[in-house]
């Protein structure tokens, strides 16, 4: 916001030329298009684009609405400024030199977990031994009686 500023960019303060009898009629008049119309619309149009835009607003006027809605204009500025990578990066190392300094003792309770489920899975295994044995004679019974029942 230099001194260079001027202050005439307002298209909004430009007086309009139009007749206060035929307003109904414009209406009508622009839905009805003939060949010619349309060009001469788009003249029109074209014109009024490349017209120099002057306003009657004040420079001090202007400086006090700038001053007004700046913060509103400002660009904030997420964490995607290219250095996110940076961020990430910090994170992992963080991450890294935490699992290393857990790892020992970790290591050591899951060591433990698993002689733990070792022996529980041996003692499984030979009580099931036990009642395969304590029951082989029994089951050899069954298979008989089944297979007497079946017959009849």
């Amino acid at each position: 916001m230099g001194d260079e500023f001027e202050g005439n960019a307002d298209i909004a303060d430009q007086p309009k030329d139009f007749d206060k009898a035929s307003d109904s009629e414009g209406i009508d008049d622009e839905l009805d298009f003939a060949p010619g119309q349309a060009i001469k619309i788009a003249d029109e149009e074209q014109m009024m684009q490349q017209q120099i835009i002057q306003s009657s607003i004040g420079r001090d006027e202007w400086m006090l609405e700038v001053e007004r809605v700046a913060h509103k204009l400002k660009i904030n500025k997420n964490t995607s400024d290219g250095k996110e990578w940076r961020a990430h990066m910090d994170q992992t190392k963080k991450y890294h030199d935490q699992v290393k300094g857990n790892l020992p003792d970790v290591r050591y309770k899951l060591e433990r977990l698993s002689d733990d489920v070792s022996q529980a899975l041996e003692k499984i295994g030979k009580k099931e031994q036990v009642l395969t044995r304590s029951f082989q004679g029994m089951t050899g019974d069954y298979r008989s009686h089944s297979d007497n029942l079946k017959e009849i």
